[in-house]
């Protein structure tokens, strides 16, 4: 009878590090199953904690701006000069419930 192969232990990683590996994956120039093998990763494993972390590491995108530099510009805040009230209001959604409100009265 020959030896089985021993599969190599399973690794089980925290949502924080399914975060940063799929961070890394966004920052590289790798494709999905070419990043997987490196990482010692399974696509379907990739794809499931992309989307229960709701990442948007969906392709490589180093040519990015704002996945290089972590920040977007969206420019001046400015109100039209026939509105009676300058106030702004900014809503952002950062997932799980929570929204980030910004106010200029």
């Amino acid at each position: 009878m020959e030896p089985t192969k021993k599969s190599p232990a399973r690794i089980i990683r925290t949502p924080v590090q399914w975060r940063a590996l799929l961070a890394k994956f966004a920052c590289g120039s790798m494709n999905v199953q070419s990043f997987c093998q490196a990482e010692k990763i399974s696509s379907s494993a990739f794809y499931h904690w992309r989307d229960v972390l709701g990442c948007a590491a969906t392709s490589p995108s180093s040519s990015s701006t704002a996945s290089t530099t972590g920040f977007v510009d969206l420019g001046a805040l400015t109100t039209p000069t026939t509105t009676p009230d300058p106030r702004i209001e900014l809503r952002i959604d950062l997932g799980n419930g929570v929204t980030l409100t910004l106010m200029r009265h």
